[in-house]
């Protein structure tokens, strides 16, 4: 590279490719496909490790749950600020979904931690019962995301690209299967 101001220069960033609509891109499959990884290492974890350190690790999993819901439903409110930046929408029901699933994981953790007597481990929420009511979640986020990605009746575009769809059913299977493993191990501990 030249000081003199005279040589084109490369950019330091290349220029965005722009890829066909129904395949997903590589950003969104690997940081989407990657963000299994603590679902499933704790799935794992929780065979694999002595009950007193895999009841910590089935805890972090539905920690992880509980931020990754929290994400789900804020990609509503990011595309309700997207929409139209000279037009905003003053529809309720982006803004709102967009918060209840966080509001919705955080009642399912805190009431998992809530204790009802002095004993330990003696919550409002059994770990078996926090991890299928984490499982639900994602699904009820997976079924509202599905519902915003097909065109509705009156003819307004969907909300999402088609590729979107595909990558929340393959992620949300993942994390959900990865969730169904730690309470089938939850279930075949001889104590809570």
């Amino acid at each position: 590279m030249s000081m003199s101001g005279t040589e084109a220069t490369t950019p330091i960033v290349e220029p965005t490719r722009q890829v066909p609509g129904d395949q997903i891109p590589l950003p969104a499959a690997v940081l989407g496909y990657g963000g299994l990884t603590p679902f499933v290492l704790s799935a794992l974890g929780i065979w694999l490790l002595p009950v007193s350190i895999a009841t910590f690790v089935v805890s972090a999993q539905i920690f992880y749950a509980a931020i990754i819901i929290g994400f789900l439903g804020a990609v509503h409110w990011g595309w309700a600020i997207m929409k139209d930046f000279d037009a905003p929408t003053t529809s309720w029901e982006p803004y709102a979904w967009g918060v209840t699933p966080a509001i919705l994981a955080w009642v399912i953790v805190v009431l998992s931690a809530w204790p009802t007597s002095t004993a330990p481990g003696d919550t409002m929420l059994a770990l078996d019962q926090t991890v299928s009511l984490m499982m639900a979640l994602l699904l009820l986020t997976l079924l509202i995301d599905l519902k915003h990605s097909r065109t509705p009746d009156a003819g307004a575009p969907p909300r999402w690209p088609a590729w979107f769809r595909r990558l929340r059913w393959h992620l949300t299977i993942g994390a959900v299967a990865s969730l169904a493993i730690s309470l089938i191990r939850i279930l075949s501990y001889d104590a809570p």
